[in-house]
């Protein structure tokens, strides 16, 4: 019996109980305003940081966050060498933004608070649009009160296609995460790196 090696590598991570973050492309053109008031202007996504009760242990609700209330968060897709446009809203009780981990781009869309942006503030919004010199796969995450909001959910995969792609059979993309909880589905402590380094080895 021949065995492909793409189909081995999804029975070897099915068989992990690893969930493979889906692919989506939001289509945002035309969409209303949250007041329904007008229309929002043509973003090619939408990101909004929220509580998003999951069910991890089974049974139980644990308070995670998530990326438009979910997790896996939306996968994010833009090309090799054309802009993006990316509106982000926090409804978290805490001010976040969001960093673009290994993406070249203009410091003042980095997602650093006080240093290449404010902080962006629970209920505010904030415009994220730059262009990515480099293909290949990234990843999206806060970078204020990281610790917690990594810890607890917010994190997510950024795709850069090539200007000229090559093609193949299938994709499969998987995020790892590590969930600190106890039984009764609570977080337990966050490290917190501050304290690693007080310990004598």
């Amino acid at each position: 019996m021949t065995i492909k090696r793409r189909d081995l590598v999804k029975g070897s991570l099915a068989g992990l109980g690893l969930a493979s973050m889906s692919a989506c492309r939001f289509s945002l053109t035309q969409t209303k305003s949250e007041d329904g008031s007008g229309l929002l202007p043509d973003y090619d996504y939408v990101l909004t940081a929220e509580p998003a009760p999951l069910e991890i242990v089974p049974g139980t609700q644990s308070p995670a966050l998530g990326f438009n209330g979910e997790f896996p968060a939306p996968v994010i897709r833009a090309n090799q060498g054309v802009p993006i446009r990316i509106l982000f809203k926090n409804k978290l009780r805490q001010a976040t933004t969001i960093h673009w981990h290994g993406i070249r781009i203009d410091i003042k869309m980095d997602g650093v608070p006080f240093l290449s942006q404010d902080p962006v503030q629970p209920g505010e919004s904030f415009l994220y649009e730059f262009t990515c010199p480099d293909a290949g796969t990234f990843w999206y995450h806060p970078h204020m009160h990281s610790v917690e909001q990594l810890g607890k959910g917010l994190v997510g995969a950024l795709i850069v296609e090539e200007r000229v792609t090559q093609p193949f059979d299938d994709e499969v993309i998987v995020g790892l995460k590590d969930w600190r909880l106890d039984k009764q589905g609570d977080f337990l402590p966050l490290l917190d790196p501050a304290s690693f380094f007080d310990k004598k080895f």
